[in-house]
């Protein structure tokens, strides 16, 4: 029986050297590719792996990310992603709570009980995403400017769509969003409380280029945009939405989404309460409104177009200004 004994060493000491040459190649691609960055958009104090025998576990700490493009930073004490030896191709990361956001002057510390995220690509050379989904629970952000919400959980996946290329399928489920105290007494004074009880989106998302190991020299950006449904239940107020926006030849968001709004009688006081919209444009504002949901035959429910078209915004007859900018042409 002695054999036995050596094909298990043996079987031992192969597996230990294909965990060895596997986390160490993962170690030093992984601080080589943070290294071959510009300093001020990536960083990291230390990158390591352990995990040995049966998995992967690579542990970035002191990891921050910043835009090229936007004054945007993002910073996390540390950043974790696993996976098994014998499919490494798909990872499961963590995030703590803690982590800092920060745009222009203004810091976000976002706190979460749970954050986590299960990552599949597909096993080549370029890496491409197949599909994300996050989880977290006991959502928290904090601005340093003094307003914070919370939201009990976030759902989000993102999932590469097999009938395009640069396709993917987007979906966002937000459970009990809790608005910033300050706000409570302006959202009751248009009959609406402080917390959202769900919001959820159902898109299709084009892209300029694939999401794969090359994405961030490449940057992709959103090219066209398929809203197959956008829900949101706020106590008497309900939103659904769909339609279909692209990015126009400088880079702008440009098509039409329509809007059904029940308990559409809250918008005027909301807008007012929150300083959007002056006081004696009220009325006028809810005339024209209740105008237009007489049009449907529905007095109770309200139909509007936002327009998106030469780089301005409109919803129904009301102008909003700039659109978005989708992509840089």
């Amino acid at each position: 029986m002695r054999w036995l004994l050596w094909i298990a060493l043996a079987a031992t000491a192969a597996w230990t050297g294909y965990w060895w040459v596997g986390a160490t190649t993962i170690e030093t691609s992984v601080s080589a590719w943070i290294k071959a960055q510009p300093e001020d958009q990536i960083s990291a104090a230390s990158v390591e792996v352990q995990g040995i025998p049966n998995r992967f576990d690579l542990t970035i700490t002191d990891l921050a990310l910043r835009s090229p493009d936007l004054p945007l930073r993002w910073q996390t004490p540390f950043a974790q992603v696993f996976a098994m030896t014998w499919k490494p191709w798909h990872l499961i990361a963590a995030l703590p709570t803690g982590q800092k956001i920060t745009y222009q002057d203004q810091t976000l510390t976002l706190n979460s009980s749970q954050m986590m995220g299960d990552v599949m690509v597909h096993p080549d050379s370029d890496l491409t995403l197949r599909e994300v989904v996050t989880q977290s629970r006991d959502l928290q952000l904090i601005s340093n400017a003094g307003w914070q919400i919370s939201a009990a959980s976030l759902l989000a996946s993102l999932r590469e769509d097999p009938t395009a290329a640069h396709r993917y399928r987007l979906g966002l489920r937000l459970a009990d969003l809790l608005t910033d105290a300050s706000l409570t007494p302006k959202l009751a004074a248009a009959g609406l409380p402080a917390k959202i009880d769900e919001g959820y989106l159902d898109a299709h998302v084009s892209l300029t280029a694939a999401l794969d190991r090359s994405a961030a020299q490449r940057q992709p950006r959103p090219s066209e945009i398929d809203l197959d449904a956008l829900r949101l239940i706020w106590g008497d107020l309900r939103l659904n939405a769909t339609g279909r926006i692209t990015a126009d030849a400088m880079g702008y968001a440009a098509g039409d989404i329509q809007i059904d709004l029940q308990g559409w009688q809250m918008l005027p006081p909301l807008l007012v309460s929150l300083g959007l919209v002056q006081p004696q444009m009220q009325q006028t504002m809810t005339t024209i409104l209740q105008n237009l949901a007489s049009q449907n035959g529905a007095p109770e429910d309200l139909t509007l177009t936002l327009v998106a078209k030469n780089g301005r915004m409109q919803l129904g007859p009301l102008p909003l200004g700039p659109a978005p900018l989708l992509s840089w042409p």
